[in-house]
């Protein structure tokens, strides 16, 4: 039995010496073959293979393409060079291009030519009906020939495109082919090293298999196990030692304490103390909240409210509302130092709003939100508090009796008002153009009074053209050139020939023609398009149509950006009454005195997308200028994206978090968060602090006792 143990432990020893060499040899040989893998950059060489092959297809096809394309322009070239040498080959050349303006003139000059033949058949060379109409054939040839080397010189701009595509496409096809030799010395490397590490693994497995099997034969065996000596009995009874284990129970009963003490303060990832705050967060706090003594609040009722859930919430945050608590106490003065501390926290600039939000739930923000608003409002600031919390919005309670569409009523009806027609008495032009560039509209805006009408062209809500229809003759475009002697009347009667045949701008066909540069077209075009704003700007009477434009193609040549210009132009005259008045509508009176309250309105089924649009930013901006400042209140970060969408449109951000509640983590992944949004944090509101259990605070106490006569 012995023997056949000796034996099998042997066996065991060698297969794991065996076992352990052969893990080392597969674990180079995968390290090897994936270093390999990430030096060349292989994810899977056959589909590597597929790709260069296709993209060699791909590219060689389209490479003799472009070359038979420009091997015809080149002998379209040729043709039409020896047709224009040779003066008379005329209707040659014409075959060549397709031109509807070589046509015309070829046209008139068969005309002209006929017509001079007959003349001549009736009078003699120096007629004067002889001399006009040969005049006329000479004049009809200059432009045919000047029309034709124009054409010329645009095949051999598109002949030298073509050229240079042919050699991109030459050299992508060599490097394509080269990447594919490539490819196949790496192949075969790729392999020996994925052969050999296969090789390996199914020689380590083939060893671990063999060890598993030699143990479980050794398991089997029989046990030699044997009673060496019998267990006898004490002669003598054992006595206890009672004193050594009361001593050994205390000290064993100690330590435990001691370590459990330690393992819950360490195993406790929540935040405790001011200090936790700005070791574990990296923030400086704002202020410590006390818990909010509901003894000393007045005596508020209940609102009516028919969910009872809704109704416990809208008390507790009306109980907690510092309006209704006695100025002289912690609670009240700790929204006072928040208030101070938020004004310190950007002395570079004002700050017009803040937002509030927390990592998550019941941490206190809405109330902190309410109470910053109070106390803002009693610095003699008119304060307006926006309940954008529109996943579990409570900040009516505050104003139960105010009926109002809310912020999400703002965001998606008033701001997305149909205005496919009106008047300019309810709707001023600035009106309008906000609603238009917030809608994203594609079409024209026409509108008309009792003199003029004016169009201006959008797309996407940007303004991109402007025309006067009844512009007088002495203002249109040709006119103007003509006046600074950019053109003859000769020009303008050409590029208006070729306007027949199509539907291009004459500015357009001036510059395809050669008659102009767009710089040329500058200041006449800025002149007709500040004309038209000047116009659109000054009506107060009047009707507007809207004609939506679903392929609405703009000017190629845009010489001014009419939307800066029209910002210029309509400096101090930025009223919106129309908008004006209804969102004054919907925050209605206010709370307290300077105090104001815009509800959030219907719960939405996409808050994040509602707040995210750029009806918020037009509105958290146009309600900055109307207030002295924005308290807004938002979801907590970390179940909704509402927060870090909104932020960026606040001047700072300050988070609020309650002591002892959230782990340290998730708080930190709170600031990052806000940080990568490009949000500017204030700071930290730490909120609801038991000031009678932390010993960190007994001088807090005593000081604010004696401060304000308090007691506890």
């Amino acid at each position: 039995m012995g023997g056949k143990l000796t034996s099998s432990r042997n066996t065991m020893s060698w297969l794991t010496d065996q076992l352990d060499e052969m893990k080392k040899k597969l674990e180079d040989a995968e390290a090897e073959f994936q270093k390999y893998k990430q030096d060349e950059k292989i994810f899977s060489i056959e589909g590597k293979q597929k790709v260069i092959t296709q993209k060699i297809e791909e590219f060689n096809d389209a490479y003799l393409k472009t070359r038979n394309e420009r091997l015809e322009m080149d002998e379209k070239l040729k043709k039409l060079g020896q047709s224009v040498r040779k003066k008379g080959n005329i209707l040659h050349a014409r075959s060549l291009i397709e031109n509807a303006l070589v046509d015309n003139f070829y046209t008139q000059l068969l005309e002209a030519e006929v017509e001079l033949d007959r003349l001549s058949k009736v009078f003699k060379s120096r007629h004067p009906k002889i001399v006009q109409i040969s005049s006329k054939i000479a004049n009809i040839r200059k432009k045919l020939d000047r029309e034709l080397r124009k054409e010329i010189e645009n095949l051999k701009v598109r002949r030298s495109i073509l050229f240079s595509k042919e050699d991109v496409l030459a050299k992508t096809v060599d490097g394509f082919e080269n990447d594919a030799m490539n490819t196949n010395k790496k192949e075969l490397r790729y392999s020996i090293l994925k052969r050999n590490a296969d090789t390996n693994q199914k020689l380590y497995d083939i060893l671990l298999s063999k060890i598993k099997e030699a143990d479980i034969e050794e398991s089997l065996d029989v046990s030699n196990i044997r009673i060496a000596e019998a267990a006898a009995l004490p002669l003598e009874p054992v006595k206890p030692r009672k004193k050594l284990n009361f001593i050994l129970s205390v000290i064993l009963g100690l330590m435990t304490g001691v370590g459990f003490s330690f393992l819950t303060e360490y195993m406790d990832r929540s935040v405790r103390t001011e200090e936790d705050v700005m070791h574990h967060v990296g923030l400086p706090v704002l202020s410590v909240i006390p818990k909010a003594d509901k003894r000393k609040a007045a005596n508020i009722g209940s609102v009516k409210i028919k969910d009872r859930a809704s109704r416990k919430k809208s008390d507790a945050i009306r109980r907690i509302f510092i309006g209704n608590h006695p100025p002289k106490t912690r609670f009240a003065e700790a929204y006072r130092t928040l208030r101070v501390n938020i004004a310190f926290s950007a002395m570079e600039k004002e700050i017009r709003s803040v937002l509030i939000t927390s990592a998550g739930q019941g941490e206190g923000k809405t109330s902190t939100a309410a109470n910053l608003a109070y106390t803002m409002s009693q610095a003699g600031k008119r304060v307006l508090l926006v309940d954008a919390d529109l996943r579990r919005p409570s900040l009516n309670a505050l104003a139960p009796e105010q009926e109002s569409p809310g912020l999400t009523g703002l965001i998606s009806d008033i701001l997305g008002t149909p205005m496919d027609s009106g008047s300019l008495e309810d709707f001023g032009i600035n009106d309008l153009f906000t609603l238009i560039s917030l809608q994203k509209k594609t079409g024209c805006l026409e509108l008309s009074d009792e003199e003029e009408t004016v169009e201006i062209f959008f797309l996407q809500g940007k303004m991109r053209h402007a025309e006067w229809p009844g512009r007088p003759g002495d203002k249109r475009l040709g006119s103007l050139l003509m006046n600074a002697g950019k053109l003859s009347q000769e020009d303008i009667d050409a590029a208006c020939e070729r306007q027949k045949y199509g539907n291009r701008r004459i500015g357009s066909i001036l510059i395809s023609m050669g008659f102009l540069k767009p710089d040329d077209l500058t200041g006449p075009l800025t002149l007709q398009m500040m004309e038209c704003l000047r116009m659109t700007l000054e009506m107060k009477t009047g009707t507007f149509r809207f004609r939506e434009i679903s392929e609405f193609q703009p000017p190629f040549f845009q010489p001014v950006d009419l939307n800066q210009l029209c910002r210029d132009m309509a400096a101090g005259r930025e009223a919106i009454p129309y908008l004006q008045e209804k969102i004054d509508s919907a925050i209605g009176k206010s709370v307290r005195e300077n105090l104001f309250l815009l509800s959030s309105g219907m719960i939405p089924p996409n808050p994040s997308e509602l707040v995210g649009s750029e009806h918020t930013a037009f509105l958290i901006s146009y309600l900055k200028k109307r207030f002295d400042l924005l308290i807004i209140d938002t979801p907590p970060v970390l179940p909704a994206s509402d927060a870090l969408v909104m932020a960026p449109l606040t001047d700072v951000t300050v988070l609020v978090i309650k002591a002892e509640m959230m782990n340290r983590e998730l708080i930190r992944r709170t600031v990052d968060q806000l940080r990568t949004a490009n949000v500017t944090l204030a700071g930290v509101a730490f909120n609801q602090v038991d000031t009678k259990r932390e010993g960190y605070y007994k001088y807090y106490h005593k000081y604010y006792s004696r401060y304000y006569g308090e007691r506890g």
